[in-house]
C-alpha cells in the first residue's frame, strides 16, 4: 500500500506543509492590503513579482482539502476492501478524537478574547456557524465547520463508490455534481464577478455571492471528493496508474499539464484592479473563472502528486533526502494547531516586525515586511502548535480513543457491501 512507503508519507507531508503555509501567506498578505489606504494598497501589489501571486488567492484551503479528503478516504477504501463495510462509530470516535479537543480549546481562546454573543459560540461549537449566523468565533472556523460536515458524509460516499461496478464513472460524477453546484449557483446570482476579489480587498468586505462560495460546505466539496477518487486511484488502480507513469512521455506530460492547471488557476493578478487580466477580459470570463478555477487548481494537485508518487525519476532516494532535509515533515506533523492559532501569531509577528501596534504605521509596508511577519509567524505559529500537540492535542486524543474502545468493542454501526452477509 502506498502509505506504507515512507517517501510516499513525504511527499504528503510537503503538500500539507505548503498548503498550511499559504494559508498563513495569504492572511498576512489580506490582511495587510486590507488595512492600507487605497494608495499605499496599490503600491504594494505592484511591487509582488508575478511568481507570488498565488499568495493573494486563498488556495492554501484547497491543497487541505484535498490531501484530507484523500487520507480519511484511503483509510476508508481499505477498511472496506478488508471487510466489506465500514464501521461507523470508530470511524466518528477518530475523527472526533482528531477534530474536537485543540478546536474547543481555539474556540475557547477566541471567544474569550472576542466576546461575540453565545448564540454564535453555541453555532460554532456545534459546527454550524456560517449556517446559521454566517460567522465562526474562530477565525478559520468555516473551513473546520466544512470539513467536518464533509467528514460526516464520507463514509456514505466511499460505500457508494466501492459498492458499484463502476467506481471511476461514480467519482466522477460526484465530482462533476459538485462543480455544476458552483456553475449553477455562479449563473443565476445577480452579483457581478468581474472585480469580486479586487474589491473585496479594497472594501474589506465580500459580497454575498463571494461569501456563500467561499464559506459554505457544499460549494467547496471538490477537493474532497478529487482527495477521494486520488485514494481510490492509489489503493484500487495503483498497478495500473504506475505501470503508465513509467512512460516517460505520460509521466511528462502529466506534469506538465499539472504544473500548467495550478499555473493558470493559481498566478493570474487577481489582487491588482489594474492588471492586464481586467482589461483583457470581462464578466463571462469571471464567472467562469470563480466556477472552474478551484476544481483546476486541485486538478493540477493531484497530477503533481501521481506524478512524484510513480514516475521513477521520483522514486529515487534523492527525492526523500530532500523531503527530509526541509521543515515539511516537522509543519505537517503539527498543522492543526498551526491552522487554529496562527491568527495570533500573525499579529504578533506584525508588532515585531512593525515595532508598533499603531495601525498607520501599516503605511510604511513593503514586500520585505510582509515576508518577515509571514516567516515569523509560520516559525511561532509552528513552535505553538508542536507544544499544542504534545500537552492538548495527543493526550485528549488517546483519553477519547480509550473511551471508544470502552464502550463500544463490538461497533454496531456500519454501512455494509452489498455482498456482505
Amino acid at each position: 500500500m502506498l502509505l506504507q512507503d515512507t517517501r510516499a508519507r513525504r511527499i504528503i507531508d510537503f503538500f500539507r506543509a505548503v498548503a498550511i503555509l499559504l494559508v498563513i501567506w495569504f492572511h498576512v498578505i489580506y490582511g495587510m492590503a486590507r488595512l492600507l489606504s487605497d494608495e499605499r494598497r496599490a503600491a504594494l501589489t505592484s511591487e509582488f513579482a508575478g511568481v507570488l501571486n498565488v499568495a493573494w488567492q486563498a488556495l492554501g484551503s484547497e491543497l487541505i482539502f484535498l490531501f484530507s479528503g484523500f487520507l480519511v478516504s484511503y483509510i476508508l477504501i481499505l477498511e472496506y476492501r478488508e471487510a466489506g463495510r465500514i464501521a461507523i462509530r470508530p470511524y466518528l470516535w477518530r475523527r472526533a478524537a482528531r477534530i474536537l479537543p485543540l478546536y474547543y480549546v481555539a474556540l475557547v481562546f477566541y471567544a474569550l478574547t472576542l466576546q461575540p454573543d453565545w448564540h454564535k459560540i453555541l453555532s460554532s461549537a456545534v459546527f454550524l456557524g456560517y449556517i446559521l449566523h454566517d460567522t465562526n468565533v474562530i477565525p478559520v472556523g468555516w473551513s473546520m465547520e466544512a470539513m467536518v460536515q464533509v467528514y460526516i458524509v464520507l463514509p456514505v460516499l466511499v460505500a457508494f463508490v466501492m459498492n458499484a461496478r463502476r467506481p471511476a464513472l461514480r467519482i466522477v460524477v460526484l465530482i462533476v455534481m459538485s462543480v455544476l453546484a458552483r456553475v449553477v449557483f455562479i449563473a443565476f446570482s445577480d452579483d457581478g464577478f468581474e472585480a469580486l476579489y479586487s474589491d473585496a480587498i479594497r472594501t474589506t468586505k465580500f459580497s454575498d455571492a463571494a461569501a456563500e462560495l467561499y464559506f459554505m460546505a457544499w460549494f467547496r466539496a471538490t477537493p474532497f471528493l478529487l482527495g477521494l477518487g486520488l485514494a481510490w486511484l492509489v489503493v484500487e488502480r495503483a498497478e495500473p496508474v504506475a505501470s503508465a507513469l513509467e512512460r516517460p512521455f505520460i509521466w511528462i506530460g502529466a506534469l506538465a499539464l499539472g504544473v500548467l492547471a495550478m499555473a493558470l488557476s493559481g498566478w493570474l493578478p487577481v489582487q491588482n484592479a489594474d492588471a492586464w487580466i481586467y482589461a483583457q477580459t470581462g464578466e463571462l470570463f469571471w464567472r467562469g473563472y470563480w466556477a472552474l478555477h478551484r476544481l483546476v487548481f486541485a486538478v493540477g494537485g493531484v497530477l503533481i502528486a501521481l506524478v512524484l508518487f510513480y514516475a521513477p525519476p521520483f522514486r529515487g532516494p534523492w527525492l526523500l533526502k530532500v523531503l527530509d532535509a526541509g521543515p515539511w515533515r516537522l509543519i505537517a506533523q503539527n498543522i492543526y494547531g498551526i491552522y487554529l492559532f496562527h491568527f495570533l501569531f500573525i499579529l504578533i509577528a506584525a508588532v515585531i516586525v512593525f515595532r508598533s501596534t499603531d495601525e498607520a504605521v501599516l503605511e510604511t509596508a513593503t514586500i520585505w515586511h510582509v515576508l518577515a511577519t509571514f516567516f515569523l509567524a509560520a516559525a511561532l505559529s509552528t513552535v505553538a502548535a508542536l507544544y499544542l500537540r504534545r500537552w492538548i492535542e495527543n493526550p485528549a486524543a488517546k483519553w477519547i480513543s480509550n473511551r471508544q474502545l470502552a464502550a463500544d468493542v463490538a461497533p454496531r454501526g456500519m454501512i455494509r457491501s452489498a455482498k456482505s452477509p
